[in-house]
């Protein structure tokens, strides 16, 4: 929420990039790669792709893609990924 405070402008060409981007896991929910950090600990059910610096973390599911979340790479994102897919840490 950050950055809906500082710059509502860049928020809203964030989000779009974001949603454009997400937009093309419809048809093409490969396109991403494991998770190396997920992928270490023998846990290779999540892929993700980057718009940077955004890292969007999901899984294929039967019916699509659920997306996990989106983490900003410039942060701990070994450590948040852990917290949010693994401990439920609020969004």
């Amino acid at each position: 929420m950050y950055l809906v405070k500082e710059s509502p402008t860049a928020a809203r060409t964030a989000a779009s990039r974001l949603q454009q981007g997400t937009a093309a896991l419809r048809d093409f929910p490969r396109r991403g790669g494991i998770v190396p950090e997920l992928q270490r600990l023998g846990m290779d059910e999540w892929r993700e792709f980057v718009i940077a610096p955004y890292r969007v973390i999901y899984t294929i599911e039967p019916d699509g893609v659920e997306i996990d979340a989106v983490i900003d790479s410039r942060r701990d994102v070994e450590g948040r990924l852990l917290r949010r897919l693994l401990g439920g840490e609020e969004r």
